[in-house]
């Protein structure tokens, strides 16, 4: 069945023959199968980590099989609370292996939820420093080198962050929420050009369904930093366009998974999006039984695999859609909190408009900036186009009209 590409078929034989042990000496081989299937597919969860795994004795097994049964019983007992529990299991990993550096992710992410940042950094640092492998784990390298620059930047650390959101080198199309940290440290430290540059990448079509209210709050408070305020609204107003119907979607009442906008933001939940992947996994395998219809039905098993499919894409539906009705009304809080945000940063503009003409005249000059005509810098104009290997070096050609007394910031 696993050569068949039928992985949920395969994974519920070989839990069968862990669980049940009618054969022992099977056992390695299906825990290696388990183990295997796990890394590459999407897979129940409930299934192999909390009734298989977690549930499991297994005696004495070879040291590989081992870390990897270890692993996920010490991760279990992180995410019920059992922190002591889960580091008995931690303790007994090879050192170096790839689950004891998954370990070690587990452990720093710990420290962060008890908001022992530098605990956290001294161990994200660790991993970082060791000879961790650059493609069997590049999701926990940079997932570690993430969780540092979010660190650094609340120590306020900005250059260091920006260091270490740049040296992330996963997929372009998974970068999104890089980018838009790495815009607000480079607002932090005052370079607009760069961060402005950061946010235009945004609009590229790989993060087209990303949600992001949040880059029109950036992008308009650089505008009014640099007094720019007539775009500074515009990027308000860019704000109601783009979620208006959203808003207006949850001030009505109306079913929230009617919303394209907030599904698609609901859909970005980590755990949600895995469990969609295996329910894609589960219709697309039970599509492909019909294939083998005419050497499988004679003795039955196309009709027993066919119930096996059914019965799990229903249970992990009801489960999808428990874990969506929460997840869509985090999202709609979420953005009515942004509305509010960018609401009051309306009003600070007007504010700030009031004062700029009110204030007292001055004789001052605003130094204008110019494109130069030849030198070591290259201007472009923007034509719309975007290449995922150019979203990482954009700037943003940007004046600042705060000059003379007329600086209110």
């Amino acid at each position: 069945l696993e050569h068949l590409d039928f992985s949920h078929a395969a994974i519920e034989y070989y839990y069968n023959v862990a669980k049940n042990r009618t054969k022992p000496e099977l056992l390695p081989d299906a825990l290696e199968a388990i183990e295997r299937i796990t890394r590459s597919h999407p897979f129940d969860e409930d299934l192999v980590l909390k009734d298989l795994l977690y549930d499991t004795p297994f005696g004495f097994i070879r040291p590989d099989l081992r870390d990897f049964v270890e692993y996920y019983q010490g991760l279990m007992d992180y995410r019920n609370g059992f922190i002591r529990w889960g580091e008995k299991h931690f303790s007994r990993l090879k050192e170096g292996s790839y689950y004891e550096y998954k370990a070690r992710y587990v452990r720093a992410v710990y420290e962060l939820v008890r908001y022992n940042l530098d605990g956290a950094l001294k161990i994200f640092k660790g991993i970082l420093d060791s000879d961790i492998s650059q493609i069997e784990q590049a999701d926990v390298i940079n997932n570690t080198r993430q969780s540092m620059a979010r660190i650094l930047f609340e120590q306020k650390k900005f250059t260091e962050a920006y260091q270490m959101y740049e040296s992330i080198d996963s997929p372009i199309e998974k970068q999104a929420s890089v980018f838009m940290e790495e815009a607000w440290t480079m607002y932090y430290q005052k370079d607009y050009q760069r961060a402005m540059g950061l946010l235009y990448a945004l609009e590229a079509p790989a993060f087209f369904r990303y949600f992001n209210p949040e880059k029109y709050l950036v992008k308009s408070l650089i505008y009014k930093n640099l007094c720019h305020y007539n775009v500074a609204k515009d990027a308000v107003e860019e704000f109601r366009q783009h979620y208006g119907d959203a808003v207006a979607a949850i001030y009505d009442r109306v079913d929230l998974d009617k919303n394209d906008i907030l599904m698609d933001a609901a859909l970005q939940d980590s755990t949600l999006e895995r469990m969609s992947r295996f329910s894609r996994l589960l219709d697309t395998e039970m599509g492909h039984l019909e294939d083998f219809g005419a050497a499988w039905e004679e003795n039955g098993l196309l009709a027993h695999l066919q119930r096996i499919y059914d019965l799990k894409l229903k249970y992990i539906n009801r489960k999808l859609k428990n874990r969506l009705d929460e997840t869509l009304r985090r999202v709609a809080e979420r953005l009515l909190d942004f509305e509010e945000q960018m609401n009051l940063l309306e009003y600070e503009i007007g504010l700030a408009i009031y004062k700029r003409i009110k204030g007292a005249p001055t004789s001052k000059e605003e130094k204008r900036q110019s494109i130069p005509s030849a030198g070591p810098m290259v201007y472009y104009e923007f034509d719309g186009e975007f290449w995922n290997d150019e979203l990482h070096d954009f700037r943003f050609f940007i004046e600042d009209r705060c000059f003379g007394e007329e600086r209110w910031e």
